[in-house]
């Protein structure tokens, strides 16, 4: 029942963020139409954080993504409030500073709720209680800090820390143990410090996503590209195809999975990029994609769905990009323009690249699932064969269990760590690929990295990464000529 629920409500708040972003664009600053069409932002906002509550309760997930802190903690205070004493003040103070972090928004809002619930157990009716977010105080991460205070200038100074990181901290308690799970998953860490005036204080720390501004893949000319949209639900379908149409995207549309089918048929080759719903009537699970695969077989393909069964199934098919709603405008244009990017069939003068590849292995390690899919579909129509791993434990077990590559890319700052530790194995175990290892970086967080960066060990691909100059530099590493990025 709750799936069902949610991936309904999840369609109903996809349209209703369309359109309100629809009129905020297109309505001046100080219109009294762009304020109210923010006013329908954020209650939408609120709503989107429901489903996810409601998915938490039935255990789905919607699979790691960049999320803004301050915008995701503003649309949780209506469950924030809700979860606490009716006499208690909640404070949200807000960064000066967007906070954008890769994590899970479900798991996200998981960890919130359970801090937000254990700070107000054990502290004093009448302390109000604060959720503070900060970034600089370590660098190249955002700190949350959820405590119960006396006043707006009470400080921690003096009170005991407890490290929370690899064991609960309190094994009854299991909300404890789960936070621990997804903050270390998001690779960061949490400190519980206890004060017998203000209860427990939890101090959390992710890292910040800072790739979020430079990764975006190189704009396309305005209407470069045939769009397929497969969604069963009418109004997200109309919301969908305005946002790609008003890029200057032609558009084609189908309700349900036999009307899929046959305009792939009808399209073939001319077919740029698929968009279908995983749950759109008469389709089961990734059936329209393997039509797809064989009516369409250039065409990029990208799949939406409310959520994921499960954490480990969220990145089950490399060969496609998910996207989990609700997707506003900007998101679903953006995904397109990555897929374009990556697929690249023609051109300037209609003919194909040339696929120069002769079937050699690639190793992309990256954690964006749209980059990721990106890189793959560019090597693809080159003519090279693609593994792909979105951590660094994935990367170390394909090196080590798979085919070895003929070249590897590797992005810098990746969830489980630095890549700087992956290169030095790669070449003290494989010294054949010192050359043909290249790093990827839109900018480096930590100094250690920093330093290799500057080092000139491992050739640096900055992003955005054009297609042309990609596959120049890979050909000339090919070649054993070396390069100079």
């Amino acid at each position: 029942v709750a799936d069902g629920v949610a991936h309904d409500f999840t369609n109903v708040f996809a349209v209703v963020l369309s359109y309100a972003n629809f009129i905020k664009e297109s309505s001046p600053v100080g219109d009294p139409r762009r304020d109210d069409a923010l006013e329908i932002l954020s209650a939408a906002g609120e709503g989107t954080a429901l489903i996810r509550r409601l998915l938490s309760v039935s255990e789905r997930f919607t699979g790691e993504k960049p999320i803004e802190l301050n915008e995701s903690l503003l649309q949780l205070r209506g469950l924030l409030l809700r979860s606490l004493d009716e006499h208690r003040e909640l404070q949200l103070i807000e960064s000066r500073s967007a906070l954008v972090v890769r994590i899970d928004p479900v798991r996200f809002d998981q960890l919130l709720l359970s801090l937000t619930l254990a700070a107000s157990e054990t502290a004093p009716d009448t302390h109000p209680l604060r959720i503070l977010l900060e970034s600089g105080v370590n660098p190249g991460f955002a700190r949350i800090t959820v405590q119960c205070v006396e006043s707006e200038l009470t400080e921690l100074a003096g009170s005991s820390e407890l490290p929370l990181l690899g064991r609960p901290l309190d094994p009854s308690v299991p909300e404890m143990a789960a936070c621990v799970g997804i903050v270390e998953s998001a690779g960061g860490s949490i400190v519980a410090r206890a004060s017998e005036s203000l209860g427990k204080t939890f101090i959390v720390e992710l890292p910040l996503w800072v790739e979020s501004s430079s990764a975006a893949p190189p704009q396309l000319e305005a209407g470069h590209g045939l769009v397929l949209i497969a969604e069963g639900d009418t109004a997200l379908r109309r919301a969908a195809a305005r946002a790609l149409s008003l890029e200057g995207y032609a558009v084609q549309v189908a309700a349900e999975y036999d009307e899929a089918v046959a305009l792939l048929a009808k399209l073939g080759t001319r077919l740029d990029v698929l968009i279908g719903d995983l749950a759109m009537p008469g389709c089961a699970d990734y059936e329209l994609v393997a039509e797809a695969r064989r009516l369409a077989p250039s065409a990029a393909v990208l799949v939406t769905a409310a959520f994921a069964s499960g954490p480990e199934n969220a990145g089950s098919r490399q060969d496609v990009t998910r996207l989990y709603k609700p997707l506003q405008p900007g998101e679903l244009v953006a995904a397109v323009r990555a897929a374009l990017a990556g697929r690249e069939l023609q051109t300037s003068s209609g003919e194909r690249p040339s696929r120069d590849g002769q079937g050699e292995l690639v190793l992309v390690v990256e954690d964006d699932d749209s980059m990721r899919a990106a890189l793959a579909r560019i090597l693809e129509c080159a003519g090279y064969c693609v593994c792909q791993a979105a951590r660094l434990a994935e990367a170390r077990k394909q090196l080590e269990t798979g085919p070895e590559p003929a070249l590897v890319l590797c992005d810098l700052s990746l969830p489980d760590g630095s890549s700087v530790e992956l290169m030095n194995w790669i070449f003290a175990t494989r010294p054949a690929l010192r050359g043909r290892t290249f790093v990827l970086s839109g900018g480096a967080v930590e100094d250690a990295d920093i330093a290799f960066v500057r080092s000139g060990v491992v050739p640096v691909l900055r992003k955005p990464i054009e297609p042309g100059p990609l596959l120049q530099i890979l050909g000339r590493a090919r070649a054993g000529l070396g390069s100079s990025v």
